[in-house]
């Protein structure tokens, strides 16, 4: 296995949203936006984190990789774009985060669109807040000033946006920071959605059997990875006990 070894101090896991269209139905509501198998050609990471857990304090620390991150793909000797790194299948991505961030991988997450759009409505939506009206006419997104509970195809609209808007003083503007900016959104609402999970199952109990079928349904895990032992891990997240780091990059 290209995972690495336990460790008695922390688990990182590798979160991979994947841009596959797989199980896209033409009737979903954003299929205008999102598109299917056919609109999009070979298999790319759309985003890509690392969640380290350590065991002493329960704290989870949320690292967005950029997709554009230039680095050496796999065993390859050869060098692109990180995303690229999925075409070849996990083990390539698990050794390419390994190489270029120098840090052990123990296990590996993997979602699709779909299985996204799924989570999300099992856990019930995920509140999100803003300051300002904003938009992405690329992915659909449009939230009005404050909070807003977001289902599963508003999520993916947010997660997915690259051309985020904000309407201030009347006019709007750009977030030109792309897929930094989408990073950091990304990580806030992963965020968002493990503190939303584990609230609401420990509010409810009876939604744990919801939230823990429609995960085990929309993610692909490595063999040794236990979802119920992994979302036991989870439970300091409803404390508020998450930090989140962008990496730094330069063009």
């Amino acid at each position: 296995s290209v995972l690495s070894p336990p460790d008695d101090r922390f688990v990182n896991v590798l979160l991979v949203g994947s841009d596959s269209r797989e199980g896209a139905d033409p009737n979903d509501p954003d299929f205008g936006n999102v598109g299917g198998t056919g609109d999009v050609q070979g298999r790319r990471s759309d985003t890509l984190i690392v969640m380290n857990i350590e065991r002493s304090s329960g704290i989870i620390s949320l690292l967005s990789i950029p997709r554009d991150l230039w680095v050496e793909i796999g065993d390859s000797g050869g060098s692109d774009r990180i995303n690229t790194a999925y075409r070849d299948g996990s083990a390539v991505v698990v050794r390419t985060v390994q190489r270029a961030l120098g840090i052990p991988v123990h296990h590996y997450l993997e979602i699709n669109f779909q299985g996204f759009k799924s989570l999300v409505d099992a856990v019930g939506g995920v509140t999100v807040c803003v300051e300002h009206p904003t938009r992405d006419r690329n992915t659909g997104l449009f939230i009005p000033v404050g909070c807003k509970n977001l289902d599963g195809v508003g999520a993916l609209a947010w997660a997915r946006s690259r051309y985020f808007e904000e309407k201030i003083d009347g006019s709007w503007r750009m977030d030109g920071t792309s897929d930094i900016g989408r990073g950091k959104r990304q990580r806030h609402f992963v965020a968002l959605l493990m503190e939303t999970a584990i609230e609401r199952t420990l509010s409810n109990p009876f939604r744990a059997g919801t939230v823990l079928s429609g995960a085990t349904d929309a993610l692909l895990v490595d063999p040794t990875l236990d979802v119920v032992k992994f979302a036991s891990l989870m439970r300091p997240a409803a404390t508020g006990k998450l930090r989140r780091f962008a990496l730094c990059t330069y063009g």
